[in-house]
């Protein structure tokens, strides 16, 4: 049995069970019925890579959702349907993207940015929903913000046992980091240039030991993954703001992210706090948010980038999700 039928099958006898209410019975799956599924033999084409999860595995040989088919053959196009509000309770959301900004929810009840609370939900001009963590973005882990409630705190020895396993594996981590950005910064500086080429890095001939061992550690990485030189520029700076991240923000007990807020996080009943600004102050920390508004309502049948799952769906934007623990 191929990788793929052998995944199929498990997937179907996997949802079956998960389908099954506690009365009914587990339903026996023939693998020949699996097996009688014609194979996809031929490369994805760019509309296929793009939408392939809307496909049907029988229909298209993609395992997909049959997405396009439930619109072809379920959905009754005569009736007219009715509007969904879906909120998005994530890390913002991109409200000007090109893909969304039409499928964004707009509440008539606001005059926008009339300052005054309209609709008296107790959120001013709350347009297209609400930013929760104001102006803040980083914020500790859950363990870290504990252990920095002292030894008090029921949770305090697991807390703070979990915390000192992090930052023992996070020390590791930070010098690899610092020492990959300093074979490029080495190599930058020498080149007197901070975008250079493989070419020039293999004709770099210098005395300096230190600049031939940056050399060779360079050019060792990015052969060894096949990476361009801008490519190791990329993920090295994404491992080092990950690796930064844990050390300033996440593990750090003496950081508080909630101050910004201006919230009382141990009083379940308070929420004057916040914004209208559900992008958030940083908008690239608002990519996973936009990211799934787009999997839900990117606008269809555009030709601009992919289609969203659902016609007929506005997007309310709840920014709760920092860059670190909820």
């Amino acid at each position: 049995m191929s990788y793929l039928k052998e995944k199929i099958l498990i997937f179907i006898a996997i949802t079956t069970m998960a389908s099954c209410g506690s009365k009914s019975s587990i339903v026996a799956f023939r693998t020949e019925n699996v097996t009688a599924i014609p194979l996809k033999t031929t490369e994805l084409s760019e509309v296929e890579k793009k939408n392939w999860g809307h496909k049907d595995l029988v229909a298209d040989t993609i395992p997909g959702m049959s997405l396009e088919k439930a619109y072809s053959e379920i959905v009754n196009t005569e009736k007219t349907p009715k509007p969904v509000i879906v909120a998005i309770i994530d890390s913002g959301v991109d409200i000007e993207h090109e893909d969304l900004r039409n499928q964004i929810w707009v509440n008539t009840g606001e005059q926008p940015n009339n300052g005054i609370d309209d609709d008296n939900n107790g959120y001013v001009d709350d347009i297209n929903g609400w930013n929760f963590l104001g102006n803040s973005v980083n914020e500790q882990l859950e363990m870290t913000r504990i252990v920095a409630q002292g030894n008090s705190h029921p949770q305090y020895a697991a807390a703070k046992a979990a915390l000192d396993k992090k930052n023992i594996e996070l020390s590791p981590k930070k010098q690899q980091a610092d020492m990959l950005n300093g074979v490029y910064n080495a190599i930058a500086d020498y080149l007197k240039k901070e975008n250079f080429s493989k070419t020039e890095v293999e004709a770099i001939d210098s005395q300096d030991q230190r600049i031939e061992g940056a050399k060779q550690i360079l050019l060792e990485i990015i052969n060894d993954r096949n990476w361009t030189i801008k490519e190791y520029q990329t993920k090295i700076k994404a491992y080092s703001d990950y690796v930064n991240d844990q050390s300033n923000y996440h593990l750090n007990t003496a950081f508080n992210g909630r101050a910004i807020v201006g919230d009382n996080p141990d009083d379940i009943k308070d929420r004057n706090y916040g914004n209208n600004d559900v992008v958030g102050p940083e908008i690239e920390e608002a990519k996973h948010g936009t990211h799934v508004a787009g999997i839900v309502a990117a606008e269809r049948n555009n030709q601009i980038g992919l289609d969203g799952v659902a016609n007929n769906v506005k997007i309310m934007v709840i920014r709760a999700v920092p860059n670190g623990d909820e």
